[in-house]
C-alpha cells in the first residue's frame, strides 16, 4: 500500500486532525481579534494593500496588541509542542492499518511519553543542524538557505522514523540508539519525498497568509483558508504515511 493510499484510508483520521487544528487556530485567535477590534475601534481599513501599515502602527503604540500576539503565538506553539507528541501514537497506529479509536487513544497514551521524547531529540538534532547551516552562511547565503531547508525536512523525517519504529516495532523510544537508527535509515530518495510533503505543508501555509489577507471582508476568504487547512493537514499525514510505509516494508 502507497503512502497516499494509507491517508485516502483514513478519511475521519484526516477531517478530525484538519478539525483540531481549525478549532484550535479560531480559539487561539480570539483574544487577539478582540484586542485588535477594541483598539481599532470605528476606523476600517480600505483594502489589503493598506493592512501592515496599520497593524504595525498598532503595534508600536498599542501594548495590549503586542502582548496578545505574542501571547497567541506562544499558546499556538505550546499546544503545538503537547499535542504532537500525543496525538502521534494514534496517527501512526492508524496509518499502519485499520484500527479503532479505542485501541488509537490507548496508544497515544501509552507511547506519548516516548514520543515527546523523540521530539526533544528532534529539537537537538534541529539545533547541530542549524549549526551547520550558520557555518556554510559564511561562504555563501545560498548555501544557508539551502541548508535549513534541507535541514528541516530531515529532522521532520527522522522523527516520523523513529516515532514509527516505536509504535509499529515496539523499539525503545526513551534510547537514543533508536534515533540515532532512523537517521542512519535515512535515504535520499526517502527524505527527498518526505520534504516535498513539508514543503507543500509550507506552501499551504502561505496560501493561507495571502488568502487571510487578499480575501479580508470577502465571503469566500474563510472558506479559502478552511480548505487549505484541510489540504494542509492531508499532506501533513502523508509525510508520516511515508515513514509508515517504510517502516513496514
Amino acid at each position: 500500500m502507497s503512502a497516499l493510499r494509507r491517508v485516502l484510508a483514513a478519511p475521519w483520521l484526516w477531517l478530525a486532525l484538519a478539525g483540531l487544528q481549525l478549532a484550535l487556530a479560531a480559539g487561539v485567535a480570539a483574544p487577539l481579534r478582540a484586542v485588535l477590534r477594541a483598539a481599532m475601534g470605528p476606523f476600517t481599513i480600505g483594502d489589503e494593500t493598506q493592512l501592515l501599515g496599520p497593524l504595525f502602527e498598532l503595534l508600536a503604540h498599542n501594548p495590549a496588541v503586542s502582548a496578545a500576539l505574542l501571547a497567541s503565538l506562544a499558546v499556538s506553539g505550546a499546544l503545538g509542542l503537547l499535542l504532537a507528541p500525543l496525538l502521534a501514537g494514534a496517527v501512526v497506529s492508524r496509518l499502519a492499518g485499520p484500527c479503532s479509536p479505542g485501541e488509537q487513544a490507548r496508544v497515544s497514551l501509552v507511547q506519548s511519553p516516548a514520543m515527546l521524547v523523540i521530539a526533544i531529540y528532534g529539537l537537538i538534532l534541529r539545533g547541530l543542524l542549524a549549526l551547520i547551516a550558520a557555518a556554510l552562511g559564511t561562504l555563501h547565503i545560498g548555501l544557508e538557505l539551502a541548508a535549513i531547508a534541507g535541514s528541516l525536512g530531515l529532522c521532520a523525517l527522522v522523527v516520523d522514523l523513529a516515532r514509527a519504529r516505536v509504535v509499529l516495532d515496539g523499539a525503545r523510544g526513551f534510547h537514543p540508539r533508536t534515533f540515532i537508527r532512523a537517521v542512519a535509515e535515512v535515504s535520499p530518495g526517502l527524505w527527498l519525498r518526505s520534504t516535498l510533503l513539508s514543503a507543500a505543508q509550507w506552501g499551504v501555509t502561505l496560501g493561507i497568509l495571502l488568502a487571510a489577507v487578499h480575501g479580508m471582508g470577502t465571503a469566500w476568504a474563510p472558506w479559502l483558508i478552511r480548505g487549505l487547512a484541510v489540504l494542509g493537514a492531508g499532506f501533513g499525514l502523508w509525510r508520516i504515511a511515508v515513514a509508515v510505509e517504510h517502516t513496514r516494508r
